[in-house]
């Protein structure tokens, strides 16, 4: 992997945003085993130990005030109990990733000394911070962002994932400086990062369509996959780079289904990067990064996108709905009958894409296949097919090209 760059490990706060409901504490430890966990590993003092639960999470609707984060909700301070476990969860990286951090942390140190437990506090800063260096040297890879390694054996790891606010960090680290990776990189990072928010139950908010895009989580339409490709060519130097760019976009037009497999696209990102890398290409409006195009739409925006993408999953094509417009009436009538038709069109003479993006999903394996038939034939190709992509000439062809350069 490529080495971070040292003097970039700082970046703004802003650039981490904070998702309501993601922080953990003991008022939202609802089995306990966190809360366990601490008390067993930091030795709970007496009135953690002979607190009941109630004491130790307060109740329901409790009033703002008597929490260290009350816009969130979190920390509770109401007596000495649950201001010694709101300082532990604190401690131990849970705690908000924005400038509340700093008010935080004082609402619960007051907390602490007005229940007389400021000692007790600040002995658990010094365990969790001792316990957090000792804990980082037996992690595994898996649960750090970044692992470099050396030609030597040495390695280095940066970015370690513990918990929510730590995958964010590493999130908001890699969007800041993802031009500082080659795309291979970058898209193992975002993947990992990915597991972890998944693990933790990490919203990622603002973050998550670019950590998405760098981990080849989602798809685009052919045409803007071509025209990625043929942007480069008016800025590659290598005649034989330029010849084979335009080979891949014709592929790429020619075979639309590639583009729309997850596999075949990484392959192309991959290797568009390395040409980027290689030519010193810089991003601006009419040159985007790979990934940015090929998993452009991203399951959220997919999901906002629900009511313009149709589709059937046993045949595994989806359209865009208003391209379901050009199908004409007679041919679905002729295919499917009267009844069907009479459910999805207006008057028995229009298509309403939205009766028939209703009963595109419904439709059997034989009937939806039938149907992207009927549709491939009007000249209505899909948005993205589960299908796998056979023709991998293309992109073999540049990556020789590449290599060779």
């Amino acid at each position: 992997m490529t080495t971070p760059s040292r003097k970039r490990d700082g970046f703004s706060e802003q650039a981490v945003p904070f998702a309501r409901g993601t922080i953990m504490d003991q008022t939202r430890d609802l089995n306990g085993q966190q809360t366990h966990r601490i008390v067993g590993l930091y030795g709970g003092p007496d009135y953690i130990q002979n607190a009941t639960i109630d004491e130790q999470r307060g109740t329901e609707n409790q009033p703002p005030h008597v929490f260290a984060d009350p816009i969130t909700r979190s920390f509770l301070c109401k007596n000495a109990a649950s201001t010694w476990l709101s300082a532990a969860f604190f401690y131990e990286g849970n705690g908000n990733d924005n400038d509340r951090a700093k008010i935080t942390e004082e609402r619960i140190l007051k907390s602490a000394k007005y229940f007389g437990i400021a000692t007790d506090v600040e002995q658990l800063r010094k365990q969790i911070k001792k316990a957090s260096q000792t804990s980082l040297q037996t992690l595994p890879d898996d649960d750090f962002a970044v692992v470099v390694r050396f030609s030597d054996g040495r390695r280095e790891r940066h970015y370690p994932l513990r918990n929510s606010l730590e995958v964010k960090t590493a999130a908001a680290y890699l969007v800041n400086y993802r031009d500082d990776f080659r795309f291979n990189d970058r898209h193992k990072i975002a993947s990992r990062i990915l597991e972890k928010a998944a693990q933790y139950g990490t919203a990622l908010g603002d973050l998550q369509d670019f950590i998405d895009c760098m981990a080849g989580r989602g798809i685009c339409a052919t045409k803007d996959a071509a025209a990625m490709i043929r942007s480069r060519i008016p800025v590659v130097q290598n005649e034989r780079l330029r010849e084979q760019l335009d080979l891949l976009a014709n592929s790429v037009e020619n075979h639309p289904r590639s583009i729309h497999t997850t596999g075949e696209a990484i392959k192309i990102a991959r290797v568009i990067d390395q040409i980027d890398k290689g030519e010193g290409i810089h991003y601006l409006h009419s040159v985007h990064r790979p990934e940015d195009v090929l998993f452009a739409v991203t399951e959220k925006r997919a999901m906002a996108a629900t009511q313009s993408i149709v589709g059937n999953h046993l045949s595994g094509r989806y359209y865009q709905r208003s391209d379901l417009e050009k199908i004409p009436v007679t041919d679905l009538r002729d295919a499917f009958g009267d009844d069907f038709v009479k459910n999805i069109t207006t008057g028995n003479t229009w298509i309403d894409t939205v009766k028939l993006a209703e009963a595109l999903p419904t439709l059997l394996r034989s009937d939806a296949e039938l149907f992207d038939s009927i549709a491939m034939e009007n000249g209505v190709t899909p948005l993205a097919t589960k299908v796998v992509f056979q023709e991998k000439t293309a992109v073999r062809q540049l990556q020789q090209v590449v290599r060779a350069v």
